[in-house]
């Protein structure tokens, strides 16, 4: 991989947004395909030794660097909204080191999620064998997640930054490992500061869960500040 940071931005291919973050996001996702990979393998004694042995000086490496804040939310411009699917995934991540989402998370779902017709959240995942609850099938808690973040996408995508006050889930049918999820999430009532949104995820065409999630609407002030 070219060494970006030798780039002058006068240099580069102005028609191609640049992701000054790209190869962090290289190293989590070859961190979580390691992860997926060790689960339900059989190692041998040496291998195992090996890939300890290896992630422990490379975490030491990583542990002494100085530490990067995750970016508070600008007042001025809000939480970042998810865009339509042609936009480079890193520009419509509503949070980069999301463990849904976050492209930059190594322990992460890495779900993709962006912004349909008529303000509805979309999404697509590829869940690896080690999000496995019950064998074949996806763990419950993973599912609830995926909606979590889902369907969290629709306040920002209504202009209206805010915080989960409840989620619930029906199991329609075991979730499969390793085969392409979509999921779906949309407005279905707003009271004051209540906001109702419901949503589905999917295998093809068959339904795997529905979840309904009540969100409570916040300053943008409060938002962005830490707790």
């Amino acid at each position: 991989m070219a060494d970006c940071s030798t780039v002058e931005p006068a240099d580069r291919d102005q028609t191609t947004p640049y992701d000054e973050l790209a190869e962090h996001a290289a190293a989590a996702a070859a961190i979580r395909r390691l992860a997926h990979a060790l689960y339900g393998r059989r190692l041998t004694a040496a291998l195992a030794t090996r890939i300890a042995d290896e992630a422990n000086e490379l975490a030491a490496l990583v542990e002494g660097l100085e530490a990067r804040e995750r970016p508070l939310v600008d007042p001025s411009t809000g939480p970042r909204l998810p865009l339509s699917k042609d936009v480079p995934k890193f520009e419509r991540t509503l949070y980069r080191e999301s463990m849904v989402s976050g492209d930059l998370n190594a322990l992460g779902i890495d779900v993709d999620i962006w912004e349909e017709p008529g303000k509805v959240a979309a999404a697509e995942v590829t869940l690896g064998r080690a999000f496995e609850g019950a064998p074949g099938r996806s763990h419950g808690g993973i599912v609830a997640s995926i909606f979590d973040e889902v369907l969290g996408a629709v306040p920002p995508i209504q202009g209206h930054p805010a915080y989960t006050g409840q989620l619930d889930v029906t199991y329609r049918a075991g979730t499969p490992i390793g085969e392409l999820l979509t999921c779906r999430a949309w407005l279905e009532s707003k009271d004051g500061r209540k906001m109702l949104v419901k949503g589905e995820l999917r295998a093809g065409e068959v339904l795997l869960a529905e979840a309904s999630a009540l969100f409570i609407t916040v300053e943008l002030s409060r938002f962005a500040n830490r707790p």
